[in-house]
């Protein structure tokens, strides 16, 4: 009888490496189902090539072997590639095709050769190959695990929170405003957009001071980061005073987004009859899926969905990058979703866009979180709501834009086109409103990295909520001055400071009072 152990697996657990190391790198970012089908295609195509060399050479050995070489190049090619590209000799980048594939076909050829013609027995590494690849599966697996048990102590960091005791004490709890708290990935401070990119947002900022919104023009976050910014401005606090109730979770400080999930506002909130609502955002640690209502757009079939982000970047790390980078008119139609793999990113936010207005008409008190992904990058949004097809927009690293010229023209169009949608989606919710709402916009972060901390922050405060907002008011501050206005509470204000640096701990000094709109 043969044994499990030496029957050669390893090709087909190997082709599970790369799609699993891929996701368990960017698992706080993805959706875990977006590997299915990914592993899936992997899964069947790996067994197919193996069963074919088996048919072919009559050796299970030799074929598994052949099998996995084969693997390792065709799924190491795009990683080498995009390595070589960043690395340059006289000027030149190493990262070419025609030298690539020149290289890895002589590997080919001297592999094959000297599996089929000096790999006489490779029936005894069938063990330690199966035991490697299965150890090799560890790392990502564990990560994913780890990542779950987290999830479970979200869990149960929620179950604590719910028990706090309920601070906030409405004037009159059967006319609750709607509670609306939008952030604007990446939007800067006006006088940041006018130095930065010579760009005039004052018409926007008008528009919105003409339907009553304060605008704080000092403003800038308390961090230079997404995360640290949202969750000190949803917890009231700054993050090191957060820390104490990670400890008693057994968690870590860079797990503090679990208190963006599941806020001190959120809960206090729900506490006292609100309802929350939030839209799918395409990043796990800001996705609210536990709301009593989560707008997103549902796909009826895995099969027929189109082409996710986390599948375009991983067939980029393949050979196939061969065939994606082609200037062939014919391979570039085939490819378009792999080249362009943002449709997903248009589709989210437009769906937010579209679906705002109309939270306001839900029945109850609301509290509605939204995390808006313009304009932050991929730049695909034009200033009238056209998409961008020149890949210079968003080519670069991590979707940048490939030049200054692109960032500048794909920042600014997003800006117009966000500032286009937004004017009317406030009126509308303002109409709607049998209560009059309270209404939070701000940018997490700028762009710059001299003005990375500047924001966009203004506020739609019924009654006197108003005076109690200042020209400098950060993030940390807002629903302190919400809840001591509206709720009955004596929270009062912190300082607003600003922290930066790689580890967020940097302290930068106050706004300068010279800080003016231009």
């Amino acid at each position: 009888m043969i044994k499990l152990k030496s029957i050669p697996l390893y090709p087909i657990l190997f082709s599970l490496y790369p799609v699993f190391a891929l996701a368990a790198a960017n698992r706080r970012e993805i959706d875990t189902a977006v590997i299915l089908r990914p592993t899936l295609v992997s899964l069947l195509t790996s067994v197919s090539l193996y069963l074919a060399i088996r048919w072919l050479l009559k050796s299970w050995p030799k074929a598994a072997a052949l099998t996995t070489f084969f693997l390792v190049l065709f799924f190491s090619y795009g990683h080498v590639y995009q390595f070589l590209e960043r690395k340059q000799i006289l000027g030149m980048s190493l990262g070419r095709h025609r030298i690539l594939i020149v290289v890895y076909a002589l590997i080919l050829t001297m592999g094959v050769w000297g599996l089929l013609a000096k790999g006489k027995d490779l029936a005894p590494l069938n063990r330690a190959l199966n035991l490697a690849c299965i150890f090799l599966l560890v790392m990502p697996l564990s990560q994913f695990t780890s990542y779950a048990i987290l999830s479970a102590k979200n869990v149960q960091a929620s179950a604590d929170a719910a028990e706090m005791p309920v601070i906030l004490k409405p004037e009159d709890p059967d006319a609750l405003p709607d509670v609306y708290f939008i952030v604007l990935d990446t939007y800067t401070r006006s006088d940041a957009l006018l130095n930065d990119f010579n760009y005039d947002n004052s018409a926007f900022l008008d528009g919105m001071r003409q339907m009553g919104f304060f605008v704080a023009d000092c403003s800038r976050s308390n961090y230079a980061y997404t995360q640290g910014t949202i969750t000190a401005a949803l917890n009231l606090d700054y993050l090191p005073e957060l820390t104490p109730r990670l400890e008693q979770l057994g968690l870590a400080p860079s797990d503090i987004w679990i208190f963006l999930k599941q806020s001190l506002v959120r809960q206090q909130l729900e506490a006292i009859g609100y309802r929350t609502v939030a839209f799918e955002t395409g990043y796990e640690w800001s996705r609210l899926a536990d709301a009593d209502t989560y707008l997103g757009i549902a796909n009826d079939s895995m099969a027929l969905q189109q082409l996710n982000p986390f599948e375009a970047m991983f067939i980029k790390t393949t050979a196939l990058l061969i065939l994606t980078d082609s200037q062939s008119k014919l391979l570039a139609t085939q490819f378009y979703d792999v080249n362009f793999p943002h449709n997903d990113h248009i589709d989210r936010q437009r769906f937010i866009l579209d679906q705002l207005p109309r939270v306001a008409s839900l029945p109850g008190a609301k509290f509605v979180f939204v995390h808006l992904l313009i304009p932050h990058v991929p730049y695909v949004f034009g200033p009238d709501g056209e998409i961008r097809t020149d890949s210079a927009f968003f080519a670069g690293e991590s979707a940048a834009p490939l030049d200054e010229q692109h960032l500048i023209e794909g920042y600014t169009g997003e800006v117009e086109y966000l500032n286009m949608q937004l004017l009317p989606i406030f009126q509308e919710i303002l109409d709607t409103s049998a209560t009059p709402p309270i209404i939070i916009v701000m940018g997490d972060h700028g762009l710059r990295e001299e003005n990375r901390l500047q924001i966009l922050n203004a506020y739609y405060l019924p009654g006197n909520g108003a005076d109690r907002l200042y020209s400098n008011i950060s993030p940390v501050n807002s629903f302190r001055v919400v809840f001591d206005t509206n709720f009955g509470t004596d929270y009062g204000l912190l300082p607003d400071q600003s922290y930066g640096g790689a580890g967020g701990d940097q302290l930068f000094p106050e706004t300068s009072p010279q800080c003016m709109t231009p």
